[in-house]
């Protein structure tokens, strides 16, 4: 890691005060109509990821930094304490998705087998081109092709709906991820499509598997869909299952939105990012500029507001600041 200890412990206190682990509930109304039910999970189904630069064409040493893109179709919306799943995605004519960029760098390689990561910079104090967690609706069908089947082959429409909820993800000590390439299986490998029949003939894939858990800082929630989330509610994004390779359960994205915000209609689209296919990705996934993973994900929520991003900084110099008075009072009385 390359946080001094100083600033490692203040990170800690924040994940302490700030950020408590406790699970909690908010009101979800799939329609929009500001009504809704109890929910204290997200379950998004099978998505895609592509983490820009994080492929073997430059080595994965510290402080390499990479960008990561995610994006997912919602597969229910659920109340854990029930044996029934609330919601699940179009059952109100809305569809749900997700999009999320994450800054990273790698803090620790064991080469050639595991890559840990941190988030890279600060935490902002609203969404900007690389560190976004954007939830959408959309009610026209432009994110379900092939009879109902989302589009995660095109990769296109994740964007194209209403933006109803923003975050930033949380530069603290909760965030947690890795990936771990399976040395036993050499380039190159088996198809990178295992899923469905194979869309990417031509492309091979290293195999491995990860995970990532991080806290998001809600800066904005339509009241309509999320009666009662304030802007300043943290959630946590967690993979929940792994980031896994080959894919088996959801087809290789052809293309990602770089910002989350254009609307990806198509992949020669200004401000799509090529995937599976595309030549960051290559003939071998992850032995070229980029890697894609597959990747299942879940939000869940935390019971208690936190400080504003910009606040975070305050908090801690404060922290630090009382430490530091403390220790001059004692040196005075010795």
């Amino acid at each position: 890691m390359f946080r001094k200890v100083l600033v490692g412990s203040l990170l800690s206190l924040f994940s302490v005060w700030a950020f408590p682990a406790s699970a909690s509930t908010i009101t979800f109304d799939p329609t929009g109509g500001g009504g809704g039910f109890q929910i204290d999970l997200f379950d998004w189904a099978p998505g895609n990821e592509i983490s820009l630069n994080g492929g073997g064409a430059t080595p994965n040493i510290p402080g390499k930094l990479v960008e990561s893109l995610f994006q997912a179709n919602l597969n229910v919306a659920d109340l854990s304490t029930t044996a029934v799943k609330e919601y699940t995605n179009g059952n109100s004519g809305h569809f749900f998705t997700l999009v999320a960029g994450i800054p990273e760098v790698i803090s620790g390689a064991s080469t050639p087998t595991t890559v840990a990561f941190d988030l890279a910079g600060g935490t902002p104090a609203a969404p900007n081109g690389n560190n976004y967690f954007y939830i959408y609706t959309d009610t026209n069908g432009n994110n379900i092709v092939n009879g109902g089947v989302p589009n995660d082959r095109s990769g296109v429409c994740f964007t194209c709906g209403t933006l109803i909820l923003s975050g930033v993800f949380v530069n603290d000590a909760t965030f947690n991820n890795t990936f771990t390439v399976d040395i036993n299986t050499p380039p190159p490998g088996p198809p990178l499509d295992g899923f469905n029949g194979n869309d990417y003939p031509g492309v091979t894939t290293l195999t491995g598997t990860g995970g990532l858990t991080a806290n998001v800082f809600v800066t904005s929630a339509n009241a309509g869909f999320f009666p009662g989330l304030l802007g300043g509610s943290v959630i946590t994004f967690k993979n929940s299952s792994q980031n896994n390779l080959p894919y088996g359960q959801v087809d290789p994205s052809a293309c990602f939105s770089r910002n989350g915000l254009t609307a990806i209609t198509a992949c020669t689209v200004a401000g799509a990012v090529a995937g599976a296919g595309g030549a960051g990705v290559g003939a071998v996934n992850g032995e070229f500029t980029d890697i894609m993973l597959q990747s299942d994900a879940s939000t869940s929520f935390v019971n208690a507001a936190v400080p504003e991003p910009a606040t975070l900084t305050l908090f801690g110099t404060g922290l630090l600041a009382a430490v530091l008075r403390r220790r001059r009072q004692n040196k005075a009385r010795s």
